[in-house]
């Protein structure tokens, strides 16, 4: 899904997932390079998802998005509604979860557009929890020390963090800290394959403008200033009644 403008159909979601999409399990794989930034990053070894064979890309489901109702985020959460999120065209709810950083979800599905989701009751535990995990990343990586001890690591994370927190050592032993820098919008859409009230895979076309920076002001490697679209993609589950996510990859799907 691209809110502004380009977009991805149900099938060819469904083709990436058999075939493409790579979403590590948090299941103490051997972690890989260090990511080059907090959105790319690949932290295991990759596994693809199933998805379930019997569901056809086109059919509905019980969580199945729906328009009838704006559903928003809820009020106590550490975001704030704003009117817009940079770089973002299309209509929809925004939200700062700090300085530098948003979330963008969409409210009112747009074919042409290539707006084939929208948030509803059934998915905000969801989304929430994945916002929250992003957030928790950024609050341990722009932190000089980083900060470990965050409570979200174990809160949002089917590995505690471990994994993702192995990676982050790498950069912080070379003085880097993360910088949102040019910002970086969230746009976060739950797909209707694989869903089910115990797992979600969330595909993210997000605006990414953050970067590593090194202790005398230069990009860390394999980052660069400016702002590009990176998709990302993870999958949650429900523990204990309470939505977690695995790891990040990379997935170009989300942006097409």
């Amino acid at each position: 899904m691209d809110g502004n403008g380009t977009g991805w159909s149900r099938s060819r979601a469904v083709c990436a997932l058999l075939g493409v999409l790579v979403v590590l399990a948090a299941c103490g794989q051997r972690p890989m390079a260090p990511p080059a930034t907090l959105a790319s990053g690949r932290s295991g070894v990759s596994a693809p998802l199933a998805v379930p064979t019997s569901v056809p890309a086109s059919s509905s489901t019980t969580f199945e998005s729906s328009t009838t109702t704006e559903v928003g985020l809820s009020a106590d959460g550490p975001w704030r509604r704003v009117d817009e999120a940079p770089g973002v065209r299309t209509p929809g709810l925004a939200y700062e979860l700090v300085p530098g950083l948003w979330a963008w979800l969409p409210v009112d599905e747009d074919i042409r557009r290539g707006v084939l989701w929208t948030l509803t009751a059934d998915d905000r535990e969801v989304v929430e929890a994945y916002l929250q995990a992003r957030l928790t990343i950024v609050r341990t990586a722009s932190a000089a020390p980083f900060v470990y001890d965050d409570p979200g690591w174990h809160r949002w994370f089917l590995d505690g963090g471990a994994a993702f927190r192995a990676l982050l050592r790498v950069r912080e032993r070379e003085g880097q800290v993360y910088s949102l820098d040019r910002g970086v919008v969230l746009r976060p859409t739950v797909l209707g394959e694989g869903r089910t009230s115990t797992t979600a895979i969330v595909f993210d076309c997000m605006l990414d403008g953050g970067l590593w920076v090194r202790p005398d002001g230069s990009p860390g490697e394999g980052t660069s200033r400016g702002v590009a679209r990176v998709g990302v993609a993870t999958e949650l589950r429900a523990v204990d009644g309470e939505w977690r996510i695995g790891h990040l990859s990379a997935q170009k799907e989300a942006c097409e």
